[in-house]
């Protein structure tokens, strides 16, 4: 399983806590508390879906592309002029 999967995974895992965290605390008499703290978990979930977009990003990028893109970034060009 990929990393980004993972963390895809997580975020989801998160978010369904949160939305479940807020119907059994509205539903629920004695688990009102839940319903005052279903936000908990939602920058977790935000976090962990943009790792998650990160690797999927530089999983994306192959290693010619990293190559070429270093070639680019670098100052030190050939000094022959052609």
């Amino acid at each position: 399983m990929s990393k980004s999967m993972l963390w895809t995974i997580f975020a989801a895992i998160a978010l369904a806590a949160s939305i479940g965290m807020y119907q059994q605390g509205e539903n629920n008499p004695n688990l009102s508390e839940l319903k005052n703290f279903w936000y908990i978990p939602l920058p977790f979930a935000f976090i962990a879906f943009q790792i998650g977009q990160k690797h999927r990003q530089l999983a994306g990028q192959k290693p010619e592309q990293e190559a070429v893109a270093q070639e680019e970034a670098s100052p030190e060009e050939s000094a022959d002029g052609s």
